[in-house]
């Protein structure tokens, strides 16, 4: 049900805010649904996946967002391997932009400033 919850929430932020110029982003199981978001019917302008569950929720082939969209992934990410998330993105045409934080777990536990660069710099591009 949580992609259908993704899918209401864009249909009334679009309604009640009469805005097109949406943006997704996610975490982990919510990088999971916004990419599925972007994929049935959400156009977002900009999409952000942070340690997406690339072998774990995202298992099988899912179309590409026709929108800018940057991956963050922590290269000592317990949960997620980093080489099946680059695999999985150099998959895609055009690639996703990949951006990998050194030294980060998961939880991006002491590198929680360099996530929100990354997300910035990618943020002010658009």
């Amino acid at each position: 049900g949580e992609l259908e919850d993704a899918l209401a929430v864009v249909a009334w932020a679009r309604g009640h805010f009469r805005c097109d110029a949406l943006w997704l982003a996610g975490f982990s199981f919510g990088a999971a649904t916004a990419l599925q978001a972007a994929a049935q019917g959400a156009r977002p302008v900009r999409l952000v996946t942070i340690a997406p569950p690339v072998g774990r929720i995202i298992t099988q082939p899912v179309a590409r967002p026709d929108c800018p969209w940057l991956i963050v992934q922590g290269d000592q990410d317990e949960l997620i391997e980093l080489a099946a998330v680059r695999a999985w993105a150099e998959g895609f045409t055009p690639q996703p932009r990949l951006h990998v934080i050194e030294g980060a777990e998961h939880f991006f536990h002491g590198k929680l400033t360099e996530l929100r660069e990354a997300i910035l710099g990618f943020v002010r591009e658009g």
